[in-house]
């Protein structure tokens, strides 16, 4: 249900229900129906323009990168790596394997555990209907094409409520409470959040940062790479207030 309910109120799911809601209204309201129908053509349009994208990513927290005096912390007992989906039956593989964005933060993931030798633990739930989850798509490939071990994996959570309330159990068990935790920059404060709640001190170790120091023209025009970016902003605000609405129950 929580899939089928974010797919609607983000875009383009959001825009397609207002715009049916628009053309019944025309029937008997056509004004009404014609203010609506005008309303979804101007947000999709201003969605979907890369200078408007780049002001809802700019807008969202960016903490600085983890510091080489954050790496080496003697106190450090994990580094914590999140997923961030499947890429799923690859054709190439043969199987499903992690995601662009579970590689950027893999590969960051490599470089701490190069940097600093702490275990690794991977962290991300089997989507329906695939064979694997995405830690142990993540783990494959670190062990497997970045030769890096990974000490545990957490493969049932299906959100970072789940998976910090996850991995709180299985490192607190190793006596573990400080940790280099890896994802997106823009998910690192719902993500740190949500660990600092289960329990652990979380040192962010973000990648994948977002600059768009100059507009161009083109970044002025609706492209289906403008409203990716919106859609991937408006769902961290989201995911945001929504755990920021459920903090009283943790």
């Amino acid at each position: 249900m929580v899939p089928f309910l974010k797919e609607l109120f983000l875009p383009p799911g959001i825009f397609i229900a207002l715009g049916l809601f628009g053309v019944l209204r025309m029937a008997n309201h056509p004004r009404q129906g014609r203010r609506i129908l005008i309303f979804v053509a101007v947000c999709l349009y201003v969605l979907s323009t890369k200078a408007f994208a780049a002001l809802l990513m700019a807008g969202l927290y960016q903490p600085a990168p983890a510091s080489a005096a954050q790496i080496s912390d003697p106190e450090i007992g994990a580094i914590v790596v999140l997923g961030a989906g499947l890429y799923e039956a690859a054709p190439e593989y043969g199987r499903d394997t992690a995601s662009g964005g579970s590689l950027q933060r893999i590969r960051y993931g490599a470089y701490l555990h190069r940097a600093n030798g702490k275990p690794i633990l991977v962290s991300g739930g089997r989507p329906e209907n695939t064979e694997l989850s995405e830690a142990e798509t993540m783990r494959a490939v670190l062990e497997d094409e970045f030769k890096v071990p990974v000490a545990w994996i957490e493969d049932r959570s299906h959100n970072t409520r789940q998976q910090a309330r996850l991995v709180w159990d299985i490192l607190s068990g190793e006596g573990i409470k400080k940790i280099l935790l890896v994802t997106h920059t823009s998910h690192m404060a719902r993500a740190s959040g949500a660990f600092g709640r289960a329990g652990f001190e979380v040192v962010p170790a973000a990648t994948a940062f977002w600059s768009h120091p100059r507009h161009r023209l083109t970044d002025y025009l609706p492209t289906a790479g403008g409203l990716a970016i919106s859609r991937h902003a408006l769902h961290e605000i989201l995911g945001r207030m929504w755990y920021a609405l459920r903090a009283g129950q943790d």
